[in-house]
C-alpha cells in the first residue's frame, strides 16, 4: 500500500513551494488538506523549501497584530424609584410526585434531593405556576431563584 506522499507528489510540492504558493493553494492543487502540506514541509526540514511567510524555525515570520475591538460602555440602568419587594407567596405544604406535577402543569421546583433515588416520583413543589410564559415554577420559587442568582 502506498501513502499519499509519493515521490512525484513530493516533487510537485517542492516546485509549488519554490513558486511561492501558499499552503492553501498547494493543498488545492495536490488534493489534500492545508495541514497536510504544512506538516510535510515542516517534517522535510528544508528539503522542500519553506512556505511563503514561514521562517526556517517553526512559526510565522511576521505576526500581524489584531485590530483592537472598540470598547463600548454599557449604559448603566438605575431604577428611578425602587419598588419595595412584593411578598412572596408560600408554596403548598405537601409536595406532589414529579410525574403528577408535569401532567397538571404545576411548579417543578424540587422539594427533595435533586439526584435522589426516587426517580420520576421525586417530590416537587406542586404549587400553581406563575403567569409568565415558559416558566416551570410558582411565583415563590421564581423569586427564590432570582434571589439565589443575585447572591451568586
Amino acid at each position: 500500500m502506498t501513502g499519499f506522499w509519493t515521490p512525484a507528489r513530493e516533487q510537485e510540492l517542492a516546485d509549488l513551494v519554490a513558486g511561492g504558493k501558499s499552503a492553501s493553494q498547494i493543498a488545492g492543487v495536490l488534493g489534500c488538506s492545508r495541514n497536510a502540506v504544512i506538516g510535510k514541509v515542516l517534517r522535510g526540514k528544508g528539503r522542500f523549501g519553506m512556505l511563503d511567510g514561514w521562517s526556517s524555525r517553526r512559526g510565522r515570520v511576521e505576526v500581524r497584530p489584531r485590530a483592537a475591538k472598540p470598547i463600548v460602555d454599557a449604559p448603566s440602568i438605575v431604577p428611578a424609584d425602587p419598588l419595595p419587594p412584593a411578598p412572596i407567596p408560600e408554596p403548598p405544604a405537601h409536595p406532589m410526585p414529579f410525574s403528577q406535577a408535569i401532567d397538571e402543569e404545576r411548579c417543578l421546583w424540587f422539594a427533595g434531593e435533586a439526584y435522589g433515588p426516587n426517580g420520576p416520583d421525586m417530590p416537587v413543589c406542586g404549587g400553581e405556576r406563575a403567569d409568565i410564559p415558559g416558566t416551570r415554577y410558582c411565583l415563590h420559587h421564581l423569586r427564590r431563584q432570582a434571589q439565589d442568582k443575585a447572591a451568586a
